[in-house]
């Protein structure tokens, strides 16, 4: 008769878009230590959001106006402290994971609204007065780049992965 050996591995559960999910024991002591079990850790999501904007200027005097389009870019910087509960096991009291119940101002952009135009702050060779082109991509609104990357799930300051 032969004996198998087999480890338990958890695999940390979180939604990104309301913040809800759970970190378990072992995610803990895998990524960050068997110290990392503490009863109130920082738990913290981060994700950088690549924006463009469509603008455009009219440049020169009354009798020789040109219209000049160009897009902006803007990286946004989102940081939100995850809300949780510690679950402690009956008995021992020893900490079995963590319970992510959203975010703890309840939304998923705290402090970094997308904003409605970056024209607005655009700067060129030193000249400013962008305005948002109607013609342009998505008549001139603020888009959110595709591929803007995938957030970071820390557990005080130790980034702990996710599927996705």
């Amino acid at each position: 008769m032969a004996l198998v050996s087999t480890a338990a591995f958890a695999t940390v559960a979180f939604n990104p878009a309301d913040g809800t999910g759970f970190i378990g024991r072992g995610d803990v002591i895998t990524y960050v230590g068997k110290s990392g079990l503490v009863v109130n850790p920082t738990i913290l999501y981060t994700l950088d959001v690549n924006l463009s904007q469509d603008c455009y200027k009219i440049v020169g005097s009354d009798r020789h106006q040109t219209t000049v389009t160009q897009t902006f870019k803007h990286k946004l910087h989102v940081l939100d402290a995850v809300a949780y509960t510690t679950r402690q096991a009956s008995g021992n009291g020893n900490i079995s994971g963590y319970v992510l119940t959203g975010y703890s101002d309840g939304t998923p952009d705290s402090g970094a609204d997308i904003p409605t135009d970056i024209c607005a702050s655009a700067v060129v060779a030193g000249e400013g007065g962008w305005l948002p082109d109607p013609n342009g991509a998505n008549g001139g609104a603020v888009t959110v780049d595709s591929g803007s990357g995938v957030g970071d799930l820390t557990f005080n300051g130790v980034s702990i992965p996710y599927p996705y």
